[in-house]
C-alpha cells in the first residue's frame, strides 16, 4: 500500500511523495477517482498532466505559466486554468483539493504576489480562502509546505510553524486526519541516511539547525 512505509519512497523526490501520499488517501474514498473534480494548487507540470487524466475535471492554480504537454483545447472539457492570486478564486465544486508547495509561497514577491510587511502571514489565512472556495463539502484536502517547529521569513522565502499552520485549519473548521515530514528536500543538508522509510514520513521535526533557516517538507491531510 503507498501510504504505508514503502522502499518505493527512495526513488521520488518529495513532491512525487506528496502526490502518492495524496492518491492513496483518495484511494479510499466511496467516490471514484474518475468522477471526482480536484482544485490543484502550485502542482508541477508532471503531477498536473496525471491527475488531468485521473480525474474528472481538473482546476489548476499558480501564479506562474503552465506548460502541459498537450493543447488547451484538447482537454478543455477537463481542466482549467486560474492564473491569478490564489485568494481571487471564487467558489468551486470540487472534491478534493492538493497544495505542492505552494501555500508558503503566498507573501513571496517571486510568484507574482504582493509582498510587504503587512501581508507576511498571508499563508495563514489560505484555510479561511478554501473555506470560502469548496463552501460546506465535507473533501480531503492535502497540503504540503516547507515547514519547522518556528516559522522563518526570510527575503524570498519562507517555512512556516507547524503548529501554527495546523491550528489556521482548524480554526477555518478543517479536522487534521494524518501528517508526516519527508527530510528528502532542499531545506537541510542532505544525508544518505534521510532516504529511508523513516524520515521521508517522519512525525519528527529536525528543529533550528546552525543557519535558523532549516526546514523539511510537512504533508498535511485535513478533512473539511
Amino acid at each position: 500500500m503507498l501510504y504505508s512505509t514503502d522502499s518505493k519512497l527512495e526513488f521520488v523526490n518529495y513532491y512525487g511523495n506528496t502526490s502518492l501520499f495524496s492518491l492513496e488517501i483518495l484511494r479510499k474514498s466511496a467516490k471514484p477517482i474518475g468522477e471526482m473534480n480536484l482544485l490543484s494548487i502550485g502542482c508541477l507540470m508532471p503531477h498536473l498532466a496525471d491527475y488531468i487524466g485521473l480525474f474528472n475535471h481538473v482546476h489548476h492554480n499558480s501564479m506562474t505559466e503552465t506548460r502541459l504537454p498537450v493543447t488547451p483545447q484538447s482537454i478543455a472539457d477537463r481542466y482549467t486554468e486560474h492564473r491569478y492570486d490564489f485568494f481571487e478564486l471564487p467558489e468551486l465544486n470540487v472534491d478534493a483539493v492538493f497544495s505542492h508547495a505552494a501555500i508558503h509561497c503566498f507573501s513571496d514577491p517571486r510568484y507574482g504576489n504582493d509582498s510587504n510587511e503587512t501581508d507576511q502571514r498571508k499563508p495563514y489565512q489560505a484555510a479561511g480562502k478554501l473555506r470560502q472556495i469548496i463552501g460546506s463539502k465535507k473533501i480531503p484536502v492535502v497540503v504540503s509546505i516547507a515547514v519547522n517547529e518556528q516559522e522563518g521569513f526570510f527575503r524570498d522565502n519562507v517555512h512556516l510553524g507547524h503548529a501554527r499552520f495546523i491550528e489556521s485549519f482548524k480554526f477555518a473548521g478543517f479536522e487534521l486526519r494524518d501528517y508526516f515530514f519527508d527530510y528528502v528536500c532542499g531545506g537541510i543538508a542532505f544525508k544518505p541516511e534521510y532516504l529511508n522509510c523513516e524520515t521521508r514520513r517522519s512525525k519528527t521535526l529536525p528543529g533550528v539547525g546552525p543557519s535558523g533557516r532549516e526546514w523539511v517538507v510537512g504533508n498535511y491531510w485535513f478533512v473539511s
